[in-house]
């Protein structure tokens, strides 16, 4: 019997917000993701945990970030996970990406250019990032945010986020968890 495939993965949700537009990551954002994870700004507050692919590096190439934008979209169609791209409203471009993946503990990734990496912006998303609940049917969500992280942690707390201390089957520091139904 064929397993039923997720909602999210059958369709790709997008989402709104004042300032952004998510929908899945295609090739067509390469040059614009280039600028994020090239910059060295905005990588030291990416999420690498378990993270194999060659992002984060000033050297990174538009032929690797193509690559890497196509492993993501495999990962989609094997319902793994799934990486949005963040547009700004007013320019079109791409700013940053947003993951998700699902199950009982949702993992949250934001990895944004550091124009957007304040507080106003981060609660923005986080908001949005709340709908994931129930498209992702997660009853949390976690996600990191390291000491140096001053606005990115402003944002999780003022969202209702709390710090996610280590403990049996999650061995990870700097991460903040939201339950699902907190306002």
């Amino acid at each position: 019997m064929k397993q039923k495939r997720p909602a999210p993965y059958n369709r790709c949700p997008e989402f709104d917000s004042a300032n952004f537009h998510l929908r899945l990551v295609t090739t067509g954002d390469a040059k614009d993701l280039l600028r994020v994870y090239s910059n060295p700004e905005a990588i030291r507050y990416f999420n690498e945990d378990a993270f194999t692919y060659a992002m984060g590096r000033e050297d990174l190439t538009l032929a690797e970030m193509r690559k890497t934008i196509r492993r993501w979209r495999h990962e989609y169609k094997h319902c793994a996970f799934v990486r949005f791209a963040l547009l700004n409203k007013k320019s079109g471009h791409a700013v940053g990406t947003v993951e998700i993946f699902g199950g009982d503990y949702g993992c949250l990734r934001i990895d944004l250019l550091p124009d957007y990496e304040r507080e106003a912006y981060l609660a923005e998303l986080l908001t949005v990032a709340d709908e994931f609940f129930a498209c992702f049917d997660c009853s949390r969500i976690v996600s990191k945010a390291i000491p140096a992280a001053a606005q990115r942690i402003a944002a999780l707390k003022a969202c209702g986020y709390t710090v996610f201390p280590r403990q049996k089957g999650f061995q990870r520091d700097d991460y903040y968890m939201k339950q699902k139904g907190w306002k």
